[in-house]
């Protein structure tokens, strides 16, 4: 299946744009471990936003929902190995991790969004300060939106991350 796929594939030469559009559009929505990985070793980017998606490749896994951890978490620890990704790029206003954060967890998902938040939260330049735009002045946090949302687990250890020295 997929290795005779990839074996013809690596004969072509394919433009940036191409295999950048196919991470967005078919790697991240079908789970597709192998070909998100080629396609990033082939030149795609993680980072490029298309008009349908409005997000990257790592904000459109965030919000994401499935009970395929296993490929959940390898997708994730591909994009976070890119050098070009950008781990604190927004959609409407918030973060991968913020987005992370603002959704409503079943007991299936909470421990998959945990162990997401636990690899976003070794990425070397993760930003927690970021917060939602607000009219009012401040705005929200990681922890301020996962409290609302009753994702009190993943407060807790965004809470002790950034405790941590």
């Amino acid at each position: 299946g997929d290795s005779i796929i990839l074996a013809i594939l690596n004969k072509e030469k394919f433009e940036t744009d191409f295999l950048t559009k196919q991470v967005s559009e078919r790697a991240i929505p079908d789970l597709n471990v192998k070909l998100l990985s080629w396609l990033l070793e082939k030149g795609g980017h993680p980072n490029l936003f298309y008009p349908q998606k409005k997000s990257t490749a790592l904000i459109q896994l965030m919000i994401m929902n499935t009970s395929e951890t296993e490929k959940v978490l390898t997708m994730l620890k591909i994009l976070l190995k890119h050098p070009q990704l950008e781990i604190n790029a927004v959609k409407r206003g918030k973060s991968a991790i913020m987005i992370l954060c603002n959704k409503r967890h079943s007991v299936k998902t909470e421990d998959q969004s945990l162990e997401m938040a636990r690899l976003l939260l070794q990425h070397p330049e993760i930003d927690l300060t970021l917060r939602t735009k607000s009219r009012r002045g401040k705005g929200k946090d990681c922890i301020a939106l996962a409290e609302k949302k009753g994702n009190h687990r993943l407060a807790n250890l965004i809470k002790h991350y950034k405790q941590t020295p």
